[in-house]
């Protein structure tokens, strides 16, 4: 129960945030272009900050991160702050920081500003918004946790890895489907969904990993 109370508590705010947006949605002065902006805001600035702000906090002696980073081109300023130990100014670390804490929720309001200009839909059409988040938050984890059974994984690590591998999918995919013209739709109602029964989901992988 104080899992659940747990996860109620820490969602709770994302669903506020989005409801904000859907009820902003039917005002006059909003329009599609808030959603667009918002978008790019996030994918050209928060996100790109979030990641830096990140590694400020990251000790050079990491390196478990070093390889993945460095696939990531557009953030070898993040990594050289770590390599080589630079400090930025306290003015200018603060002011990434403020970058970095916006983007949750400029997202979320630009995802609730999007799903209040679409229909609800048909109950056929969550379907397959219901299959994939089963598949993601249940049926893969519960693969990737056999596949984990079999190696000398630190027990801690393995169930950390395993409800890591549980969560709901992020904000990122959904920015990404609006950026390239994808099925927004589609990547909008998962990430809701997904948040929503990441409540009950969670708790019950903690439930049964102990």
């Amino acid at each position: 129960m104080i899992y659940f109370l747990l996860a109620l508590k820490t969602v709770a705010p994302l669903f506020l945030i989005i409801l904000t947006g859907i009820l902003f949605s039917r005002t006059k002065v909003s329009s599609g272009e808030w959603v667009n902006i918002l978008n790019k805001y996030a994918l050209y600035i928060g996100f790109p900050a979030l990641v830096v702000a990140s590694l400020m906090h990251l000790e050079p002696g990491e390196q478990s991160y070093a390889k993945l980073i460095l696939f990531n081109s557009i953030y070898f300023v993040g990594m050289a702050l770590v390599v080589f130990r630079i400090e930025l100014p306290e003015f200018a670390a603060k002011t990434i920081d403020f970058f970095a804490e916006s983007v949750t929720a400029v997202v979320l309001f630009s995802l609730g500003i999007f799903l209040g200009m679409q229909n609800i839909g048909k109950l056929k059409e969550w379907y397959r918004v219901f299959a994939f988040v089963v598949a993601t938050m249940l049926i893969l984890p519960f693969f990737y946790y056999l596949s984990l059974k079999m190696t000398y994984m630190n027990p801690e690590f393995l169930k950390a890895s395993v409800i890591d591998a549980a969560m709901p999918l992020g904000l990122t995919p959904y920015a990404l489907s609006l950026q390239y013209e994808l099925d927004t739709k589609l990547a909008a109602r998962v990430v809701v969904l997904g948040t929503f029964l990441s409540v009950f989901i969670i708790p019950l992988w903690i439930a049964v990993l102990g």
